[in-house]
């Protein structure tokens, strides 16, 4: 886990600490949720003046122990450490039960006034340690990582770097990689999140094939394998991708090796491939619906894969507006822009995240956040590839708390390390808010926007 700064845990009022926290515990909350539920397990950050975070794999809440196969039921042991995270502050006391499965139980605090810390003996104490929920990241391409330091070369002859040339380095190296190379990436990407915190990931995984396959998936279950081998709980993001552009465009070379050939086809492999890694992980590892794109996906197609989501109870994601030449390229091809015809063609809900959005129209985004729909946003992926940022009023709507939100606190609000070219959910959660300080000229904007403040509440964009 990162280390965390005592003074930040406990400054005397408190407020620097709700502050950093209630931002954190939305993300949590959302990830969880747009990943169907995945339970956060606990990591152990160490307090100011040891920056290592506690041994991984030891026997304790974290590690092999928390993404051990299911079954058990039964208490394994009791972890107490000096501080822990209940959800609102850091609070001395507080007991973890784990059974024997490596799954939290119960969380018993003293101050709940029911006593039952009391009666709960401790097994492990962890001295100087502050222990936290596990963050979910929400969206990753872990083979992604491979490209570091690979996609930040500009050559003279090229009048102009963007997405679209970061994607031609991206296609070399999926060009590049068998099996073993991409297991090895995969893993490596895993571990380092592992080591920065994050227990579950939602994999959003469209590098289906082998070297020289247009079939066989056998790349899915090696992307399993990989997070399983990290000790990293996985939402298995599986992408359907049939086009190479709007209106049907064929896929090239290095996207044969992504292709899903029919929705038929596409769900007979996600079925068997819940039923074989569900049963295998011990419920470490699910499986969730993905329509890459709408340039990778026609409407029919979009309408199909969301029928077949919400049939199986899965959810389901899809990139989205992420940049201005996608949008622009969909309304030439249909009139529309693709957040509008998302919304009109299938019945958004709780179940759907939509990726980026960095160029969406605040009406387009407040009718999906509206419906229940979640968005994942990816701040150092968008700054690296030059994607955009949202605009202040989208950003409004999208911050704003939706009705029943916790204490206020934006309920449509997630985040992912998108291209790993640096894993570090904290520095998300910072450029999240930079980002619109950069656009706004001003400081505090996501708590402003969170709590509908002068900084822009749904009301206040004219988007409620």
């Amino acid at each position: 886990a990162a280390p965390l700064s005592e003074r930040t845990i406990r400054s005397p009022d408190g407020r620097a600490e709700r502050r950093t926290m209630s931002t954190l515990r939305t993300a949590l909350t959302v990830g969880a949720a747009a990943l169907g539920g995945a339970a956060a397990v606990v990591v152990y950050g160490k307090l100011a003046g040891d920056g290592a975070s506690a041994a991984a794999g030891d026997g304790g809440a974290s590690g092999g122990g928390a993404v051990g196969g299911g079954g058990g039921g039964g208490v394994a042991q009791v972890i107490e450490a000096d501080l822990t995270w209940t959800g609102e502050a850091f609070e001395a006391g507080v007991r973890v039960v784990v059974d024997d499965s490596g799954k939290i139980a119960r969380v018993l605090s003293a101050s709940s006034g029911d006593g039952a810390a009391d009666g709960a003996a401790v097994t492990r104490r962890l001295a100087g340690v502050a222990l936290m929920p596990g963050f979910v990241n929400c969206h990753s391409h872990a083979f992604q990582r491979g490209l570091r330091g690979k996609g930040e070369t500009y050559p003279p002859h090229q009048a102009e770097n963007s997405f679209w040339t970061w994607r031609e380095d991206m296609y070399a190296l999926v060009e590049s990689l068998g099996e073993e190379g991409f297991y090895d990436l995969n893993r490596r990407c895993f571990a380092e999140m592992r080591a920065a915190g994050i227990t579950s990931v939602g994999e959003f995984h469209y590098f289906h094939h082998g070297k020289g396959k247009r079939g066989g998936f056998d790349l899915d279950r090696v992307v399993v394998r990989a997070a399983r081998d990290a000790g990293v709980r996985i939402v298995l993001l599986c992408a359907f991708y049939c086009h190479g552009g709007f209106g049907g465009v064929p896929l090239g070379e290095a996207q044969s090796r992504f292709a899903t050939p029919s929705v038929d086809e596409y769900f007979a492999h996600v079925d068997a491939l819940r039923a074989e890694v569900v049963e295998a992980s011990g419920g470490t590892a699910t499986v969730g619906v993905v329509a890459h794109s709408l340039r990778a996906v026609d409407m029919e197609q979009f309408k199909a894969l969301a029928a077949g989501a919400a049939s199986r109870g899965l959810v389901m994601h899809l990139h989205i507006e992420e940049q201005p030449k996608e949008v622009a390229d969909c309304v030439k091809a249909t009139g529309r822009t693709p957040m509008a015809l998302v919304n009109d063609a299938v019945e958004v809900d709780a179940r759907m995240t939509a990726v980026h959005c960095n160029h969406t129209r605040p009406e387009d985004l407040a009718a999906f956040v509206a419906a229940g729909g979640n968005v994942c946003v990816c701040p150092l992926t968008e700054g690296n590839l030059g994607d955009g940022i949202m605009s202040a009023e989208a950003a409004a709507v999208a911050f704003a708390a939706r009705p029943g939100a916790k204490g206020g606190v934006g309920n449509a609000i997630c985040v992912g390390s998108d291209c790993n070219a640096r894993i570090d959910l904290f520095e998300e959660l910072r450029w999240l808010e930079y980002s619109q300080r950069l656009a706004r000229l001003r400081r505090g904007v996501v708590v402003s926007m969170a709590r509908g403040g002068a900084g822009g509440g749904a009301g206040g964009a004219g988007a409620a």
